[in-house]
């Protein structure tokens, strides 16, 4: 499964890996921040976000990269039947034979995308797995990468409503067939109603589990319904999704019987030579939230539903037939409820644009179901926007028509030419439609009457672009999207780009080679060893999304049983040792605070560069230090970010305050990990951050003991010197004299020595000259700490503080 870039603040910029495989996503510090608008928003309705969007398409599409490829590099996903679907060559018929179909081709998804499946992340048995309907492993996949791909963790439990779109039952089909078959997981395992179901219970969500059936407009109309229950208040976010699998004949027979297949397998919106569209697999999602909660949540914004709505045909000349005249009043009311005043600042409509234009050719006239889908539709289209024109596309001729998913799809791609600031070219638009189309038909209410249609293209000025287009800088980044059921149920929803809603765009990832945890986690060794493969082929393609990709694995992913990681060193090449499963309970971090004797020159500087949260605390502690009686002459910030040639960093006066000061730093950043300890131990003057750490004192109080025990280090000690030793108590005190004792015992094996100077010295040449293997080091001190020089300091030190 291999992650790719996605859009939107995505793709390049806000690119990072899922845990899964699908189309990564930033979440936190690039995300959208809300601005002044620059729309026409005095809407009536609640703003909904697309936060989160996955999917399964055909010609092995997973990532958003390969799907917008496909749309402006005109890329036609057709195929023929796969043999492990079923023999077309035994079921294909070119003289419309009843009971066969009229086409050997489709649109099929990678038999990888159907048959593999990560069982770590559910608790069906295997009997219960192999079983059940693929439709339901995909869409369980695709939800969860929909989540994973808003940065949402805490999903379990929480009021999220799921609404799955379908149309046919292929897997029920085949198995009705085998009475002997059924077993306990017939009903649960096949069902359409337990599509949504299936989601909510494994991920343990708590709002409404739909499933709508209105042929091809069901994931639309699951969209709409999903944008009512958050504008009702009934749930605050949800999945909605859609999955179309061909797994058996029977469909297309009926399909083919009813004469809305192209022979050819392919699908020519608008073109002269539709002749019907082409039969498609899908599965896919969107996680849509309310703005406001998106926003708060650090969620990305991918588009903003402005509004959405349905209704239906009511009487038309045949159940089939559409009507202009609903889908106009369906448009209208949606912009109304939108509070978009000015509907001609649409730049472009993604139609449901089957390329049906005609009857059935098959049966007798009186019988005929009639299906004039793009005349009708473009004639609707033409009655709102015509006034100034649009452009008009569908996603059909490149994927075909996935029938109860494709409204998810339409609005997938809408999201992306929005992202890109793109409209898509139509492909298979060769010479635009001018037929008209008589047929009769007989209806209770309709005796014989003749219908004739074309797509009027320049009395509605009627734009299909051949070639990608950059959006017309004179109309909103707005896409309206439709999808017609055969039966007449319709659906239109609105869509804003993210940005001309008033809502900055993040910044740019730029190249920072610094630095970076990369946390992986799985819930099988074989998940977490597949998916860390596919994220280092995801850095080396996107090296620029490094950062982006540390930031969202560790924050935004829940957190999963086996467990790796890797620490980036100037480069994206990545290296994880196998994965291990995490301890049952949470481990105790104990922190261990250093007193002197370990500062460096620069220490800290890189955290200061780093992180405004280290920036913040250094800045509150100078701001403490300046306000004191004595305030130094130097400030924390300052002093940190010297080179080794001019640091003071070693002087006791500068040492202890920058020493706490970096480490008070360092637990408030571990903090906002939420990373906290059991127990601290503090050495020497390392008990002040330590004292900090287990708020026993206040930041503040802190670094002013550290300053004041500096200050009077200087003032009032007397020269001496330390030394570290590798030895334990026994072992050093043999070689120690008159005027060095121990100042503290370390471990074991390390005891730190204190006295005057040259004895000290002396004890070190001593130890070196007999162990030559053995550490003994004299530390970076100006004074015998922990001895009986200091002893004179304690009466000035209490006074002072």
């Amino acid at each position: 499964m291999v992650p790719s870039a996605v859009q939107n603040g995505i793709d390049g910029q806000e690119a990072t890996a899922t845990t899964n495989g699908q189309s990564p996503s930033l979440n936190g510090p690039n995300d959208y921040t809300q601005t002044e608008s620059n729309g026409n928003h005095d809407a009536a309705e609640v703003p909904i976000a697309i936060v989160g969007m996955a999917f399964r398409l055909p010609g092995g599409i997973r990532s958003e990269d390969a799907l917008w490829d496909t749309f402006v590099n005109k890329k036609d996903q057709r195929q023929r039947v796969p043999a492990d679907r079923w023999n077309v060559d035994a079921f294909h018929s070119s003289t419309n034979k009843r009971g066969s179909v009229n086409t050997k081709y489709g649109y099929f998804l990678d038999d990888s995308d159907i048959r593999q499946f990560d069982t770590s992340f559910f608790s069906m048995t295997r009997n219960e797995l192999e079983r059940l309907d693929p439709s339901h492993r995909l869409l369980l996949e695709v939800a969860r990468e929909a989540f994973e791909s808003a940065g949402e963790t805490q999903w379990r439990g929480k009021a999220i409503g799921c609404y799955v779109g379908v149309f046919g039952e292929d897997w029920q089909d085949m198995h009705n067939k085998d009475t002997q078959d059924f077993g306990i997981y017939r009903i649960m395992g096949s069902g359409d109603f337990a599509l949504p179901n299936r989601i909510s219970y494994e991920y343990d969500l708590k709002g409404p589990s739909v499933t709508i059936r209105t042929a091809c407009s069901s994931a639309l109309i699951c969209l709409h319904m999903a944008c009512e229950a958050i504008k009702s208040g009934e749930i605050n976010s949800a999945i909605v999704g859609g999955a179309n699998l061909l797994m058996s004949p029977t469909m297309t027979i009926a399909m083919s019987e009813q004469g809305v297949l192209s022979p050819d397998g392919s699908c020519k919106t608008f073109d002269s030579a539709a002749d019907g569209y082409s039969r498609a697999e899908a599965g896919n999602s969107l996680y849509i939230k309310r703005l406001d909660e998106a926003l708060r949540d650090g969620n990305p914004i991918r588009a903003i539903i402005r509004s959405s709505g349905t209704n239906c045909n009511g009487k038309t000349p045949g159940i089939s037939h559409p009507s202009d005249e609903a889908h106009e009043a369906l448009i209208r009311r949606t912009y109304k409820l939108a509070g978009i005043k000015d509907v001609c600042q649409t730049a472009y409509v993604e139609c449901h644009g089957t390329g049906t234009d005609g009857a059935c050719k098959t049966l007798p006239v009186t019988d005929c179901i009639i299906f004039t889908g793009d005349p009708v539709e473009t004639t609707a289209i033409g009655n709102v926007f015509g006034e100034k024109g649009v452009y008009i596309t569908s996603s059909k001729p490149n994927l075909g028509h996935s029938e109860g998913a494709s409204g998810i799809t339409s609005c997938i791609k809408a999201v992306l030419a929005l992202e890109n600031k793109t409209i898509p070219p139509n492909i298979k638009f060769n010479k635009p439609n001018p037929k008209r189309t008589s047929y009769r038909t007989r209806t209770n209410r309709f005796a014989i009457a003749n219908l004739e249609r074309k797509v009027n293209f320049e009395k509605f000025k009627l734009e299909v672009p051949v070639d990608a287009l950059e959006w017309p800088k004179d109309r909103a980044e707005r896409v309206s999207i439709n999808a017609f059921g055969i039966g007449g149920a319709n659906a239109h929803v609105v869509i804003d780009s993210a940005e001309s809603f008033g809502l900055a765009p993040p910044p740019r990832a730029t190249k920072h080679l610094g630095k970076n945890l990369v946390v992986y986690s799985a819930n099988h060794p074989n998940s977490a060893q597949n998916g860390i493969i596919d994220l280092q082929n995801y850095l080396e393609k996107y090296p620029n999304a490094l950062e982006d990709v540390a930031y969202t694995l560790g924050v935004h992913r829940e957190r999963l049983p086996y467990r790796s990681f890797a620490v980036s060193k100037g480069t994206t090449t990545l290296e994880f040792p196998a994965a291990s499963k995490a301890p049952n309970s949470t481990p105790e971090i104990t922190f261990v605070f250093t007193g002197q004797g370990a500062q460096w020159a620069t220490m800290g500087a890189q955290l200061l560069a780093d992180f405004s949260t280290v920036q913040d605390d250094i800045q509150k502690m100078d701001s403490v230090l300046l306000g004191l009686p004595c305030p130094p002459s130097w400030s924390i910030a300052h002093e940190l970010q010297k080179s080794k040639n001019k640091s003071r960093v070693d002087l006791a006066e500068f040492s202890q305050p920058l020493c706490t000061a970096v480490q008070i730093a360092i637990v408030n950043l571990l903090r906002s990990w939420n990373v906290h300890p059991c127990r601290v131990i503090g050495h020497s003057s390392g008990e002040i951050a330590a004292a900090y750490a287990s708020d026993a004192i206040t930041s503040a109080e802190a670094i002013v003991a550290a300053y004041y025990r500096g200050l009077v280090t200087k003032q009032q000690a007397q020269p001496g010197a330390m030394a570290a030793v590798g030895f334990g108590r026994e072992g050093v005190a043999r070689y120690l004299v008159d005027g060095v004792t121990i100042a503290c015992e370390n471990s074991p094996e390390s005891t730190t020595i204190s006295g005057d100077a040259h004895k000290v010295d002396s004890v070190i040449a001593d130890i070196k000259s007999q162990h030559p293997d053995v550490l003994a080091r004299q530390l970076r001190v100006e004074m015998a700490y922990h001895s009986g020089k200091c002893i004179r300091l304690l009466t000035h030190l209490i006074r002072v503080l």
